[in-house]
């Protein structure tokens, strides 16, 4: 589940370090470049920005407010602190000279000792109150590596720095003096991130660049790990602990962000959004939701613990025909316009018919022979409609195969079925020569409206072979089309040769229309773009934050208030509620990435087949059920 309180365009603008002030009302963001901008967090707008002037060659380090929330710190790489008063935002400046350069800050948790790791082999106290009187202690890198990472603890006992060998020497920070030393765990590999929980007796550690698994120490035994958790796939950026120190929150390069259960220990959540490397996250003070940002200069609000409740999916293992990610990878099952049934285009080529309720086979549909490129039930009757390759369009009642008739709609062409208008009377289908090649200029694709009651051709025009995708409006009065170069073409029905595009520099996976009167097209993309746009305007209605790799289809749930998205590894098939915008769910699933996905007529399944030739189905919870279980939980909390 995921919302942003704004999706910053101007991509210099990496989130450093993201901060929250004691009372939940401030969210302070500050970027590599040294401005900090401050946000409202009740109506989540920016308020303030902050633009301390930052010697050439630094860089912004934490971010952090005071314990009583009446100030906020913000440390640079030259150890000098900034510090404003949150009542007029007025500046003051506590200049500590460290070296040439500074590697490491960490300020205390209520703001008032810092703690500055130098490239000189130092580490630097300072009481913010006295700034003046420094501490200071040789810790060496342990190696020929720099040390990467230092950590004071909630209860100002303990200062670990993490050295270059992957060794953490703990100093008593009274005496500064060593008490002893975590092991280094993987050789070579640098601490990249320390975290202390809140009772100050775990420590975590996070090491970089080729292992990105996280270390947990016991204060009490510094022999070996206690745990050791992996799961993420590039280096830690950030650790953090939750307030009540049940869950850790880890940030990666690989664009995720991970919760650990600390009782059990054991990853219970994945939260995927961002589109590059995830460099901070932080708690709120209640622990209920978790803010992050990275280098692509989102700031993403994530509500961590609402679940709700899913089926395990049934999978149908290698009965599906493998394909690429195009029009040849989508349309190989439907659903009956009773949910009742589901038809399969099967690897062997042929199509049969399954009950919903087990995926088992009833009905083989041999006659219809093997050439099929797709199939697609009708809405409000059970007709089956099947293309080929030889450019016929066969349709007929499974149930009573003798139904069957066909029609050649362009010889020799590879026939695909898009979708039907809603009362199922109109039919979208492409005609295409290719896949030869993508690249021939002169190639064209025939855009073909069906009638299901005249049996006919209502009209056809010709549309540049690079589509990947199409859709139908609900009125059977707009074509919309997208395509490899970006671009998305309008194709009104009684006027097709006067077509309107809008570029949208991706390449075009998946187009939908909502069932609903209110003009709401979506496409998404090959970078994980979800965007809405009014269709009567040609504009955006804003976009959907949660993708962190390609889309390749996307439907709307029959009744218009929910999206399903197809997606790769990882992201199989994400379920989003449009009223608030926000991922309902993640539905994972075995396989590389899946090209299709669609809702039940009756909405409580969706069905996704793998690009490897599994189908998947979940069985998924009805809007009313996330509703009262969200309630329940809000007011056990």
């Amino acid at each position: 589940m995921t919302s942003c309180y704004k999706s910053l365009q101007e991509k210099a603008f990496n989130v450093r370090q993201p901060c929250l002030s004691p009372d939940g009302k401030w969210l302070a963001t500050g970027s590599l470049k040294g401005e900090i901008r401050v946000w409202d967090i009740q109506t989540r707008k920016q308020t303030t920005t902050l633009s301390p002037q930052i010697e050439s060659g630094q860089e912004l380090g934490r971010v952090a407010f005071s314990q009583q929330g009446d100030r906020l710190f913000a440390s640079t790489k030259g150890g000098v602190v900034k510090v404003w008063k949150v009542l007029d935002w007025s500046l003051t400046e506590l200049r500590f000279p460290h070296g040439d350069r500074v590697r490491s800050i960490s300020l205390s948790q209520d703001g008032k000792l810092l703690a500055v790791l130098g490239f000189d082999e130092k580490v630097s106290v300072w009481d913010v109150d006295e700034p003046s009187k420094p501490k200071t202690l040789h810790v060496g890198w342990g190696g020929g590596i720099q040390a990467g990472a230092v950590a004071i603890s909630p209860d100002r006992k303990w200062l670990a720095v993490g050295l270059g060998d992957g060794s953490i020497p703990m100093f008593d920070l009274s005496t500064l003096t060593e008490q002893f030393r975590f092991p280094t765990t993987v050789k070579s590999e640098e601490i990249k991130t320390l975290a202390f929980s809140p009772d100050s007796q775990v420590l975590a550690s996070g090491t970089g660049f080729a292992d990105g698994a996280i270390d947990v120490w016991s204060i009490h035994e510094p022999e070996q790990p206690i745990h050791r958790l992996e799961g993420h796939t590039d280096y830690l950026c950030s650790l953090v602990f939750s307030p009540d120190g049940k869950l850790l929150a880890s940030a990666s390069a690989d664009q995720t962000i991970r919760l650990w259960d600390t009782e059990e220990w054991e990853n219970s959540l994945v939260l995927r959004g961002h589109q590059h490397e995830v460099w901070a996250v932080c708690f709120t003070s209640n622990g209920r939701q978790l803010v992050s940002g990275g280098k692509d200069g989102d700031i993403c609000e994530w509500n961590v613990d609402r679940a709700a409740k899913m089926s395990w999916p049934i999978a149908l293992p290698n009965e599906l025909p493998w394909g690429f990610q195009g029009l040849d990878a989508k349309r190989r099952a439907s659903f009956s316009p009773d949910s009742l049934w589901l038809a399969t285009r099967n690897e062997d080529g042929t199509i049969c018919l399954r009950t919903t309720e087990n995926l088992e086979v009833t009905h083989r549909l041999d006659e219809l022979g093997t050439n099929h490129t797709g199939l697609l039930f009708a809405p409000e009757r059970r007709l089956l409609f099947v293309g080929k390759d030889d450019g016929t369009l066969t349709w007929l009642d499974p149930l009573q195969p003798h139904t069957r008739k066909s029609h050649t709609l362009v010889p020799k062409a590879t026939i695909y079925l898009a979708n039907f208008g809603r009362k199922g009377n109109d039919l979208l289908v492409l005609a295409t020569h290719h896949p030869s090649s993508f690249s021939a200029e002169n190639r064209k694709t025939r855009c073909i409206l069906w009638s299901v009651e005249d049996e006919k051709e209502i009209v056809s025009w010709d549309i540049p072979a690079n589509q990947q995708c199409a859709a139908l409006s609900p009125d059977g009065e707009l074509v919309v089309t997208g395509h490899y170069d970006g671009t998305l073409r309008f194709w009104p029905i009684d006027d097709t040769g006067n077509s309107k595009a809008i570029s949208l520099r991706d390449y075009v996976r998946g187009v939908a229309f909502s069932p609903r009167d209110d003009g709401l097209l979506v496409t998404v993309n090959e970078y994980g773009r979800i965007e809405l746009w009014d269709v009567a305007t040609r504009t955006s209605r804003g976009i959907l934050h949660g993708n962190m790799k390609a889309v390749f289809e996307v439907q709307f749930s029959p009744d218009g208030t929910r999206l399903a998205t197809a997606g790769s590894a990882g992201e199989s098939v994400k379920l989003w509620d449009l009223a608030t915008r926000q991922e309902v769910a993640t539905l994972i699933a075995p396989g590389y990435s899946f090209g299709e996905v669609k809702f039940s007529p009756d909405g409580n399944a969706i069905l996704a087949p793998s690009i490897d030739g599994t189908l998947f189905m979940w069985r998924v919870p009805s809007r009313e059920y996330i509703t009262r279980y969200e309630r329940s939980h809000a007011k056990s909390r």
